[in-house]
């Protein structure tokens, strides 16, 4: 007996050490999971609090800017005004890029610009 305690205690060590490395790997990525998963719950957190903090200042302009963007979709139902709206169009594409680049940042700013990017998104989808 106390040759094969001899023989095969340094492979029953082995194992048994290979088995500790093994618990302790399995606990490390337990944890590093555990870990990416709350980092994953804060963002949403944060998230979620700009979303209301946004709608909580928006005040007027979100109203304000809903209200000139409806006056075309409105205005093309009247045959009469269809001219003007296509003009007023074709002006606006003539604009300069800061121009457009600052009107859609107030678009951004009063909208949210999380919602913004939700429908930037989905259009280049």
């Amino acid at each position: 007996m106390n040759l094969l305690n001899l023989v095969l205690g340094p492979a029953a060590d082995a194992y048994k050490a290979y088995q500790a490395r093994k618990a302790q790997a399995n606990q490390l990525d337990q944890a590093l999971h555990v870990k990416k998963l709350d980092a994953m719950a804060a963002a949403d957190t944060a998230e979620i609090a700009l979303s209301i903090a946004q709608v909580n200042s928006a005040g007027w302009k979100d109203e304000w800017f809903t209200f000139v963007f409806s006056i075309p979709l409105i205005a093309a139902f009247i045959p009469k005004a269809v001219p003007y709206i296509a003009a007023g169009f074709a002006v606006l594409d003539t604009m300069p890029v800061w121009y457009k680049v600052y009107l859609g940042s107030a678009v951004a700013a009063a909208f949210g610009l999380h919602t913004v990017n939700k429908a930037w998104q989905w259009w280049h989808s």
